[in-house]
């Protein structure tokens, strides 16, 4: 036989026998069984996990671009387009942030490198760059690596100039060198 507390009298016991069949002698209509409850959880559970899919879409749908930046938005590994400052919504899953550009002025400091002048003298030359991106899509996509690049440009410019130039020159013509090598990148970069 099977105890059972009887929901409407606890210090009560009630027993059921019959034909060797044991069962629940009072049965409560507030009381649900396991499989009901496992049934009626179901559409809770179904309905909670929704709302928590919808909640990550959502949470990854919304980008904030900080002020003087650009994020570039790829949909599917393509571009899509680029995000200016402020709060912006993509579509989930599908789009995502590439990369983010700044569009601040950046300084580059050159390190010293060897130089031979017009007169076969040698000497060590440093520039400093300062530079901004115009353009995020075409800087992003037509540049591996943009510091790389634009330190490779300032060099061979900075060296065809001082070899133009004999040891003398170079000390009185720093305004010539630099309008020439501004002139000279800014040809070199338009396209990026």
């Amino acid at each position: 036989a099977v105890e059972v507390l009887s929901p409407s009298s606890p210090g009560e016991v009630k027993k059921r026998h019959n034909n060797n069949n044991h069962s629940l002698s009072h049965v409560n209509s507030s009381r649900i069984s396991s499989s009901s409850v496992a049934l009626g959880m179901l559409p809770t559970r179904a309905i909670v996990s929704s709302l928590f899919t919808v909640a990550v879409a959502a949470a990854s749908s919304a980008k904030i671009v900080q002020q003087g930046n650009v994020a570039i938005v790829e949909r599917f590994g393509k571009f899509q387009q680029c995000l200016g400052p402020g709060l912006h919504f993509v579509i989930p899953f599908a789009d995502q942030v590439a990369r983010r550009v700044s569009e601040r002025e950046q300084v580059f400091d050159i390190p010293p490198q060897k130089c031979i002048t017009k007169d076969n003298a040698p000497l060590l030359a440093d520039a400093v760059v300062y530079w901004k991106v115009l353009d995020a899509k075409e800087t992003f996509y037509s540049v591996q690596d943009l510091d790389l690049a634009i330190q490779n440009l300032v060099l061979t410019q900075l060296r065809s100039e001082i070899g133009k130039l004999t040891l003398d020159e170079t000390f009185s013509a720093r305004e010539q060198i630099n309008s020439v090598l501004l002139q000279d990148l800014d040809v070199e970069t338009e396209p990026w």
